[in-house]
């Protein structure tokens, strides 16, 4: 019986250097191909930095000084990657893949540093699980290499979780978790501040490191220096970020439920797609596994500085008031679990380890049998859940990128920037009804000695929201310097509000003022054209397949459909379960009544 109950378990958790390997290889791979599921990062984060760097981009109403709900502080940090690579000459595409793998590789590092501490604090065998959990998480191999600032505190969080798991922590120790859940805050949410909320309780009022803890919040408060700095003079107006997102969450009239409101168990849905099914279940039975379990780990899993049951619940208890609260909005968005990616991961791992613990003492009054085929068969049945789980998150990623990657892919797949130039007048790309995909202006051909590119432009659709117009343009002949992006920055456009009215300037006509449109062939509302299909005006460039969900959804096949949107089902397996996936073009057109941004005559 002992050794069935040591099956799933090691006298020592996975090296950190092995586990850094392992997760860079995935993170860096999620970076090369997971889509940009969210508009956001494209308008709110993609876009400024473009800003940055190339002195032109678009511009969202968060970002305009009025409203001031956007941190330029948080965009340019990762000007330190992407601007020597600009200097040195790297292609605007070549930078949009280089931040994102310099934020996978930072990913990987975090979570290697948690699983160590796991390894040290909890259990060798707790270590073994949060790796597998972590590795083959369909959620986290897109959330992780996203330009958001929910990413940016999913990063802090990982490393504070990492630094608290210690039951006995010195005051360098508080001082280092303290301040990075203050980072989270301050430069990414500022609502991330309720996961350190278990902490703080143990600290204030279960330990003797109150003193400590204060200190430690009075020296965080310091980073809100240099993020004020920042921030106000790019907005030209005295700025605390973080104090006008809550302002506008919780005191505006308005508020983000203007962007649509989804019902309680949303977040329930997708972290049974991002997570899975089995790690969700698993993550919200950890703190009755964590009660039922043995307090102490047996045998060889050991270890020097053991959780008690009440540290180990207080760890687990971030999640639960994470997905708690956000039940309660009425606006939710897949990006806003992000920040509590990594304590879902661990909480699984801990609820699987706490179940394992009792397999293999379990109660006596169970019969001697029953609780020899316990021991035995557990080790086995987590071995297949997470193997189970595995195959889950593999699917479900390769779904995602064969089913949506048309947006992300189709304008290197144009190949504009090798078109013919027929003017030197700048050339523009348009989106209608597709805006929401755009995926970046860093995707726009970087201007040539002979072809020159315009902003994105918008051409009206059924959407009746607001669109971000292009920035007051912040180059010279010099560059983009510190004194013409505050010009830009500081440009108070009209037209923006945070009502989501909309702007009926911002939009061109299709056929006179765009060179270039992207378009797909299916999903048109009544009042909007077919350009697709147009092929008297619109010349294909370049068509991408691209899963129509609402279509499939309504196509024969029942539950072996839903399946195949959800998970990746080769061709084959569907034609034997009667699986229909509708497919349209996503394309790029080329406008024959335009030369080069000039009307033939």
């Amino acid at each position: 019986m002992a050794k069935a109950s040591h099956t799933f378990s090691s006298s020592h958790g996975p090296p950190t250097f092995l586990c850094f390997i392992l997760l860079s290889l995935v993170r860096l791979s999620g970076a090369a191909y997971s889509i940009i599921s969210d508009c956001d990062e494209t308008f709110n984060y993609w876009e400024a930095l473009h800003l940055v760097l190339y002195g032109n981009g678009l511009e969202t109403w968060e970002y305009s000084p009025p409203f001031a709900i956007r941190s330029w502080a948080y965009i340019l940090l990762h000007g330190f990657v992407a601007g020597p690579l600009k200097w040195a000459g790297v292609s605007k595409l070549g930078i949009f893949y280089a931040v994102r793998y310099s934020l996978a590789l930072l990913s990987a590092a975090l979570e290697a540093r948690l699983i160590s501490s796991v390894s040290r604090n909890i259990s060798s065998r707790c270590s073994w699980l949060l790796l597998a959990i972590l590795s083959t998480s369909a959620g986290l191999w897109s959330a992780s290499v996203a330009f958001l600032p929910s990413t940016f505190t999913l990063y802090t969080t990982t490393y504070a979780l990492a630094s608290l798991l210690n039951p006995r922590p010195r005051r360098e120790t508080i001082l280092v978790t303290t301040a990075s859940f203050a980072l989270g805050a301050l430069l990414g949410w500022p609502f991330s501040l309720l996961l350190s909320l278990p902490w703080v309780i143990e600290r204030v009022l279960l330990s003797r490191h109150f003193l400590a803890f204060l200190r430690s919040v009075l020296l965080s408060a310091l980073i809100a220096v240099p993020i004020f700095i920042i921030d106000s003079y790019l907005y030209g107006r005295p700025v605390l970020v973080p104090l006008n997102i809550v302002a506008y969450n919780v005191l505006s009239g308005a508020g983000p439920e203007l962007y649509g409101v989804e019902p309680w168990w949303f977040y329930l849905a997708n972290l049974g797609l991002n997570a899975g099914p089995v790690v969700l279940a698993l993550s919200l039975t950890a703190a009755p596994a964590v009660l039922v379990a043995p307090s102490k780990r047996q045998g060889k899993t050991a270890q020097p500085q053991q959780q008690t049951r009440l540290s180990l619940l207080i760890r687990t208890a971030p999640l639960y008031l994470w997905l708690g609260l956000l039940s309660t909005q009425p606006h939710k968005e897949e990006r806003f679990m992000f920040p509590a990616y990594t304590c879902l991961a661990l909480n699984a791992a801990v609820s699987l380890d706490s179940i394992l613990t009792l397999a293999a003492s379990p109660p006596r009054i169970l019969p001697q049998a029953a609780r020899n085929l316990m021991a035995r068969l557990a080790p086995l049945m987590a071995t297949a859940l997470l193997a189970g789980s595995a195959l889950f998150g593999l699917l479900r990623g390769a779904a995602l990128v064969e089913n949506y990657t048309a947006p992300i892919s189709i304008l290197p797949h144009a190949k504009l920037d090798a078109l013919p130039a027929l003017s030197t007048a700048p050339l523009t790309v348009c989106y209608g009804k597709e805006w929401y995909r755009f995926p970046t202006s860093f995707f726009i051909p970087s201007d040539s000695e002979h072809v020159k590119w315009g902003d994105v432009r918008w051409v009206k659709s059924e959407f009746d929201g607001m669109l971000p117009e292009p920035y007051v343009p912040a180059f010279s002949k010099g560059g983009v310097s510190l004194s013409r992006l505050a010009s830009s920055t500081r440009a108070i456009q009209g037209g923006f509000n945070d009502l989501n009215q909309e702007d009926p300037t911002a939009y061109v006509d299709a056929d006179k003022g765009c060179d270039f449109l992207v378009d797909s062939d299916g999903g048109a509302g009544q009042a909007e054209r077919r350009y697709v299909l147009e092929e008297e005006n619109w010349e294909r460039v370049a068509c991408l397949p691209m899963l129509d969900a609402a279509a499939s959804r309504e196509a024969k096949g029942g539950a072996a459909t839903t399946i195949a949107r959800t998970l990746w089902m080769p061709r084959a397996v569907r034609n034997v379960v009667g699986a229909e996936l509708v497919y349209r073009d996503f394309c790029v057109l080329r406008n024959r009544q335009r030369e080069g941004g000039a009307m033939k005559l």
